[in-house]
């Protein structure tokens, strides 16, 4: 059974959207709120209602529920201020207003998957005599490295194991995490941290449903098998343990062949507010774990085609690349990649990225044909993929290198949107709204993607961003303290950018009456 409405079409058992022949990727939660709004049109869904149908009758905060609405309402092309399909019912909930027709799917089509049964949030009638729940389907999402949406089988419980530079992403499970020690609230956060983490790692890799890897819960099982079982190249897992007013929170990253763990860490927070807590701490988690796979299939063979690995390297090098000579080899991969497969709207993304990032010269210097180019590829790969969360961010770079930081804060914003845990663009947002006379609201920006990775290497630059806001706002004390961060971030990675940090330095010591210091720097 299909249900049409507007351009769209939704298939509850695939668990699909479609926009006309275009599939439109979205969050598993999103689905399924979309999914239950659709199912009971013209007559209000309290939230209360969706709670229980969608999170399972778990409590979450005003703004998670919002969130998921504005979502469901951006992948149908609604919003908030039209509200021409989703009705917000003030101190009610919402209300499905479009036009709804059913269609029959045929047969074949309608095949229940073969692997593990899918627990669906939402309540499903089916007439005749079905004896269990439809299979695994998996949802597509945002790449990372992105190409936005491409097609992807939902007729396996199996996930797909060969990447192709098409499709990069990879298929991941993540295990419910472990609750130790005996505090009463132990359960209850631990499985709201692994909800989270499973939603935010789903924006770019192929991320096994909450159904299918709940079995997992309590078992010792080896990672070959999990991996066989569920399709996947990689497993998350991981504890959480309350001590006292401290909650610390393992977690590691396993090759589901080998068994081996590629990354692990952990992360201790004060017991405090829930929601700022998982927060930073997935967040935190999100972020390691997405640069661990890139450097992985960076370095790991594997079942990959020689674009994706062309591709794949680029975008680990491109973390990396701190000089023009860094940024034209990276170019150089994206460029064979594309030799290969024209098509491919990873390598263009990340091609547009190198030439933006490379194009900008000492002086404010600029290559105008590698500009050119550059937003050429861009254009190009967001008419395929419009909602691509690294094509936006590509584009954003794009618009800095040529001027126009106001247009590009645009884009940032948007990536930030599509991607909350997207690093790079919270501090190139500061950067732009420094530019733009924005002043009071580089610091949190850029505070934002430090505590998302404190061991980016360009820590040095967002240092310096804060500590320049700082003494423009004649804040001297606060920006002497940012900008000596800098100079020594900058002092470690051996970056370039030590020598304008300097300068913004010796300006801060000179305003603070040590000329002595001013004039060494």
């Amino acid at each position: 059974m299909r249900l049409r409405f507007d351009d769209y079409s939704l298939d509850v058992a695939r668990h699909e959207l479609w926009r006309g022949s275009e599939p439109v990727v979205v969050e598993p939660q999103v689905f399924d709120l979309l999914a239950y709004l659709v199912q009971h049109p013209e007559r209000v869904v309290t939230r209360d209602e969706l709670l229980q149908a969608v999170w399972d009758g778990r409590i979450v905060s005003e703004s998670a529920i919002t969130n998921r609405v504005n979502a469901a309402r951006r992948a149908i092309g609604d919003s908030g201020e039209k509200q021409r399909l989703i009705r917000t019912v003030p101190r009610k909930g919402f209300r499905f207003i479009g036009a709804i027709r059913i269609e029959a799917v045929e047969p074949a089509k309608e095949a229940v998957p073969q692997g593990p049964p899918r627990r669906q949030g939402i309540a499903l009638a089916f007439a005749g005599a079905v004896s269990g729940l439809l299979g695994a389907a998996i949802a597509a999402f945002l790449l990372w490295p992105g190409a936005g949406h491409p097609r992807v089988s939902m007729h396996s419980g199996r996930m797909p194991t060969t990447v192709s530079a098409g499709d990069l992403r990879l298929p991941v499970a993540v295990l419910p995490l472990t609750a130790l020690g005996s505090n009463t609230d132990q359960p209850n956060l631990t499985a709201s941290l692994t909800e989270d983490l499973r939603t935010e790692l789903s924006r770019g890799w192929l991320v096994a449903s909450r159904a299918t890897t709940s079995a997992y819960l309590g078992r010792a099982i080896y990672a070959a098998q999990i991996g066989r079982e569920l399709g996947v190249r990689y497993i998350v897992d991981g504890s959480v343990e309350r001590a006292g007013s401290q909650i610390r929170v393992t977690a590691r990253l396993a090759d589901a062949e080998t068994g081996a763990y590629l990354w692990t860490d952990h992360y201790d927070h004060a017991a405090g507010h829930v929601l700022d807590l998982e927060d930073e701490i997935v967040g935190r988690i999100v972020t390691a774990v997405r640069k661990a796979l890139v450097m992985r299939e960076a370095d790991h063979a594997g079942e990959t085609s020689d674009a994706a690995r062309l591709i794949w390297r680029g975008y680990a090098q491109l973390k990396m690349a701190a000089s023009p000579k860094g940024y034209a080899e990276v170019a150089q991969l994206f460029e064979r990649a594309l030799e290969i497969e024209p098509g491919s709207v990873s390598a263009k993304i990340g091609l547009a990225n190198a030439l933006a990032t490379s194009a900008v010269g000492h002086f404010g210097t600029k290559d105008i044909d590698s500009l050119r180019r550059a937003r050429d590829l861009i254009d190009s790969a967001l008419a395929t993929a419009p909602n691509s969360a690294l094509a936006h961010y590509s584009k954003a770079k794009v618009l800095q290198a040529q001027g126009d930081c106001q247009d590009a804060i645009g884009e940032y914003e948007m990536m930030i949107a599509l991607d909350r845990n997207a690093t790079n663009a919270y501090a190139l947002l500061g950067a732009c709204k420094l530019m733009t006379g924005t002043i009071a609201e580089v610091a949190p920006l850029e505070e934002r993607a430090i505590r998302l990775d404190p061991m980016d290497p360009f820590l040095g630059a967002y240092y310096q961003r804060i500590g320049m806001a700082e003494l423009l706002q004649s804040h001297i004390d606060q920006a002497v303290s940012l900008l000596e961060k800098a100079r020594t971030a900058y002092a470690i990675r051996q970056n370039e950018g030590i020598y304008p940090a300097n300068s913004w330095l010796a300006a801060a010591y000179a305003l603070s009456g040590d000329t002595r210091r001013a004039e060494t720097h």
